[in-house]
């Protein structure tokens, strides 16, 4: 298994840079350009919802992205913040509550959980953690 962690403050033009650079280590790994689109809606939505709401009501503090990459098997991306967490309900390791795909607004959590093979949120001791897996076919990994 491969780790990698990037971190930066949790601005909009931040949390972009901080997706480029996650996607480029995964290109180095995935052939796929269709899977790479995949995580960077991904990515993009999750640090995005950082940047919009684990803040909102003290000082911008971190967002990171931990990729852990067994190749030929699976990527999975921890996205994590130390802000204001998720409401209980969302949270419910069995069966999070996610908006609907008809909302008007609050589906980035709905996104993440339909790109992914495996979705759960944790939040434990201040960090607020979206783990999303994708299991990719092993003709799609360079290496």
């Amino acid at each position: 298994m491969h780790n990698y962690t990037f971190r930066t403050a949790a601005y909009p033009e931040s949390c972009r840079a901080l997706t480029k650079a996650a996607l480029a280590v995964m290109k180095e790994y995935i052939l796929s350009e269709d899977t790479l689109h995949s995580f960077d809606l991904l990515l993009t939505e999750a640090t995005a919802n950082c940047a919009r709401h684990a803040y909102r009501y003290s000082d911008v503090g971190d967002v990171e992205i931990v990729l852990e990459i067994e190749p030929g098997r699976n990527i999975t991306a921890r996205i994590s913040d130390w802000g204001e967490g998720f409401p209980a309900e969302t949270i419910r390791p069995d069966k999070p509550v996610l908006s609907r795909p008809e909302a008007e607004g609050g589906r980035g959590l709905f996104i993440i959980a339909s790109l992914s093979t495996q979705f759960r949120i944790t939040g434990a001791d201040g960090k607020n953690t979206v783990h999303a897996t994708l299991d990719i076919p092993r003709g799609l990994w360079a290496r």
